[in-house]
């Protein structure tokens, strides 16, 4: 791709008075655009907006650096760094919405998950963003109406960015936030010089925010001057770690009796979590389990029982997960990696149905829903549709030993397989002892009368379904997943 846009200089901004379209039509470009549902309860924005304490997360709006992106009109990108589990991704949901409640114009925000397959390729990063764009660019709009009746995957990525940076021709001024640029895919490395660009050709109006991990290909891509770089600095996270903590012990009522304590309490875990959110949390949940329980606590017995990083913490957790419920290990990988690594969030009796057949003996046949649920808590939620979603521990996790995403992938393959191989999708005539996989292609019943002409004008033939899929897929909740995948 080149790395530059055919744009009207900044100065020329057109004052665009077209009307824009009908509701009903953009009903239609957003449908066609397929964004991610990025203001639902359950996204990456929303949830690590609730996960900010009160207070915290905008200390970065005061510093210089931030400033200096902000007021000048030669500084476009603000790039923030820092290890896992600093808090990068909760900063930038409070200064997201931050902007949107203090800035008179569209602020636009992306999440990248390389866990969650909808939030880690370049163009989900457009998708949304251009989503997010239409109500206020009429000439986007137009745009993208003359294209849909056409397929969006025949619109390359330099035709989307290029349609982007042509939408945003017409609005004055623009912020766009792009959280966790590390996990984003990297089969299309070119598409990190032209977000560069993005921000490089109107610096004073668009406003491009990033964060990440140190990565040094980022730091290659991301190297025009213009590019304000900050690390978060440990003093400034640490007050905002004791602030979360604080807000923690005030809202936990079982921690009332330990009031005269509180300072001691919250000092023991904010040195132990050693500048990271995620530690901070982990570990007072730790703490709270043991001031919970029954009989005195010794808080320099428990200070010495608690793990110091990152790493001993996720084990120390899943540890205790194991001894509360009577989990091997085997099972709560399991249930970590299909959970982690999954192209699309599973639901919880298809889960259940896959660590039934992979660990049968595992507990009892009733007992499968309530052990996924069980194994992992911290680390993953269940939400109202039962369906299963990492936690920020979840999200962290590919930083723990216990699961490597290359090999992770490739588990989930084998699970998939194995699922196939057990029997559950019979042919007509075969019982469980006998089935194993079977590589003849299913071939459905073709019904006129029910809406398949399309079928019979092509030519097919009516026939039996002699694996009876749909059938199957009801009685076997994890079949559609496993053959999909």
């Amino acid at each position: 791709m080149p790395n530059s846009f055919h744009t009207a200089d900044e100065d020329e901004i057109v004052n665009h008075e077209e009307t824009a379209l009908s509701p009903e039509v953009l009903v239609q470009i957003r449908s066609w655009l397929q964004p991610t549902d990025y203001l639902a309860e359950s996204g990456e924005f929303p949830r690590h907006l609730s996960s900010q304490a009160p207070g915290t997360g905008l200390w970065l709006c005061q510093t210089e650096k931030y400033r200096k992106w902000h007021d000048l009109p030669d500084h476009g990108s603000l790039w923030i760094k820092n290890i896992p589990g600093a808090g990068k991704s909760v900063m930038a949901a409070s200064i997201i919405q931050h902007l949107r409640t203090t800035e008179e114009c569209p602020v636009l925000f992306f999440f990248f998950r390389n866990i969650v397959a909808a939030n880690f390729p370049p163009r989900a990063l457009l998708w949304d963003w251009l989503a997010q764009l239409l109500p206020h660019s009429p000439k986007l709009q137009y745009a993208l109406q003359a294209r849909l009746g056409s397929e969006l995957s025949e619109t390359s990525d330099n035709d989307l960015i290029q349609l982007f940076v042509d939408g945003v021709s017409c609005v004055p001024n623009l912020y766009c936030v792009g959280d966790a640029l590390d996990e984003m895919t990297m089969e299309n490395k070119s598409f990190l010089d032209r977000l560069n660009s993005l921000a490089t050709h109107r610096p004073r109006t668009l406003k491009l925010l990033i964060t990440s991990r140190p990565k040094q290909y980022l730091q290659s891509a991301l190297r025009d001057s213009s590019v304000v770089h900050v690390s978060l600095q440990q003093n400034l996270v640490d007050i905002d770690i004791v602030s979360f903590l604080n807000h923690r012990f005030d809202s936990a009522s079982k921690l009332e009796t330990y009031q005269i304590r509180k300072q001691q309490i919250i000092d023991m875990v904010a040195k132990r979590s050693e500048g990271l959110f995620l530690c901070a949390m982990l570990t007072m949940d730790q703490v709270e389990a043991a001031l919970d329980s029954d009989g005195s606590v010794d808080l320099q017995s428990l200070e010495e029982s608690l793990p110091v990083g990152l790493e001993k913490t996720y084990n120390n957790t899943l540890a205790t997960q194991r001894e509360e419920h009577g989990v091997n290990i085997d099972v709560q990988i399991l249930v970590l990696e299909a959970v982690t690594h999954v192209s699309r969030p599973l639901r919880l009796k298809e889960l259940a149905h896959l660590l039934k057949c992979i660990y049968p003996d595992a507990t009892d046949s009733a007992g499968f829903r309530s052990l996924v649920a069980a194994s992992c808590e911290p680390s993953i939620e269940i939400l109202e549709d039962e369906t299963l979603q990492s936690t920020a521990l979840g999200n962290s996790l590919r930083d723990c030993p216990i699961i490597q995403s290359d090999t992770t992938h490739k588990h989930m393959a084998l699970y998939c397989l194995r699922y196939l191989q057990s029997g559950s999708p019979l042919v007509e005539g075969e019982t469980s002892d006998s089935a194993s996989v079977t590589f003849q292609v299913p071939t459905h019943k073709v019904n006129p009368d029910e809406g398949n002409e399309r079928y019979s004008r092509k030519g097919m033939k009516k026939e039996v379904d002699h694996f009876k899929y749909r059938n199957a897929r009801l009685q076997q909740p994890f079949l559609n997943y496993s053959v999909e995948n």
